[in-house]
């Protein structure tokens, strides 16, 4: 099976809650944890740009705004406590 950039970038993004949190797990200034986060979705998106190929940077900006948008939508709706 062969995803497409964006299609495996929605799927990262998905499971990558869990991932933050067990980087974040001895941070506690909010700020920090805010910025690792944002960083770790870079780091996933601008990977799996690469693994896949597409490297014009419209691909980059595409994946890795997926990933932070997933990762997200994702922890809004699924981990945080409410």
């Amino acid at each position: 099976m062969n995803l497409s950039n964006e299609a495996l970038s929605a799927v990262i993004g998905a499971i990558m809650p869990p991932v933050i949190s067990l980087v974040n797990q001895h941070v506690e200034n909010h700020k920090a944890r805010y910025w690792i986060a944002q960083a770790t979705c870079v780091v996933v998106g601008v990977v799996i740009t690469v693994l896949t190929g597409q490297l014009e940077p419209n691909d980059f900006i595409k994946s890795t705004l997926l990933v932070i948008t997933t990762a997200n939508v994702t922890y809004k709706n699924f981990w945080q406590e409410q």
